[in-house]
């Protein structure tokens, strides 16, 4: 059925109303299965004791509540105190260690005024500590772990610069620190222990060896000859005259091997860097020549 004005009788306003009025009547009905009125969970409809409660439980929960906050509250306190204290502690004990580190304490070397030097460093110590870039590569690649470097506290041999404790380790003349030395203040040698003993590579020379008789072994009677048999270069740097005295050569480079190998204690023998040689005499060291001159006489 169309009513005036072509609109639907279902959207008619008159059936809209009826439509309503319907369904309020169906709302008012009573539902089996949902009791009629207001609901049985408001607070006025349970009893008191349930009330009570139920307020003291919620009072508990927001006690429980405000306790664990306060309980986080000091717990984040006392990680900040320790904080603070952990950090002012590692800054108290940073600030002595560099304070220690600051002080000039003397340093046992083999020889002392200057320290022995890895091979090919120029003979002036001060132009090789201008040249080393405290790096450390010929530390790292040093074959028997010979290089060891000054800590901050040297101030004179110039703090983190190599240098060899012969007694300690001495030189195997590998050369590796001469090849991977990124400036010039270590010249690469090939590792040619034949054209090292040709002295095809003067450069390479650390030092010289000294022989202390008065401690030697072999110059108070006994037979020893371990610093002749532990040099890489025997009859080139060091040979022994009857019966097993050894005599130092100019073909020492001052590895240090017999240094470590004398069973002397302390060493029957020294190294003097090439850094000295200028001081020899002012040392008292006989040359070559007296030392021969004398055993021969």
């Amino acid at each position: 059925m169309i009513l005036d004005q072509g609109i639907p009788c279902d959207a008619h306003p008159t059936a809209m109303a009826v439509e309503m009025k319907g369904s309020a009547a169906l709302m008012n009905q009573k539902s089996p299965n949902r009791p009629f009125g207001p609901s049985p969970n408001r607070p006025e409809n349970i009893p008191t004791d349930e009330r009570l409660i139920g307020n003291k439980a919620q009072r508990l929960y927001k006690l429980s509540l405000q306790r664990r906050k306060i309980h986080r509250r000091r717990r984040m306190i006392g990680s900040r105190r320790r904080f603070m204290i952990q950090g002012t502690a590692m800054a108290i004990s940073g600030t002595a260690i560099m304070q220690g580190l600051s002080r000039k304490s003397p340093i046992h070397l083999e020889c002392d005024g200057a320290p022995l030097r890895p091979p090919t460093a120029d003979e002036n110590d001060t132009t090789f500590q201008s040249r080393c870039i405290r790096c450390g590569l010929c530390g790292t690649v040093c074959e028997n772990g010979c290089i060891r470097f000054f800590g901050l506290d040297e101030h004179s041999h110039g703090a983190m610069t190599p240098y060899l404790d012969p007694r300690r380790r001495s030189c195997t003349l590998c050369m590796r620190c001469t090849q991977v030395c990124p400036t010039e203040a270590l010249t690469a040698v090939p590792d040619n222990l034949d054209r090292i003993a040709g002295g095809e590579f003067p450069q390479l020379k650390m030092g010289m060896a000294v022989v202390e008789r008065d401690t030697c072994l072999s110059y108070l009677g006994r037979i020893c000859g371990y610093c002749h048999d532990a040099c890489p270069i025997p009859d080139v740097a060091i040979k022994l005259t009857p019966p097993a005295l050894p005599v130092i050569l100019d073909g020492c480079v001052g590895c240090g091997r017999c240094v470590e190998f004398c069973p002397q204690s302390p060493t029957a023998i020294s190294i003097i860097p090439k850094s000295l040689n200028q001081v020899r005499d002012a040392l008292s060291v006989p040359t070559i020549e007296e030392e021969q001159g004398e055993l021969g006489s």
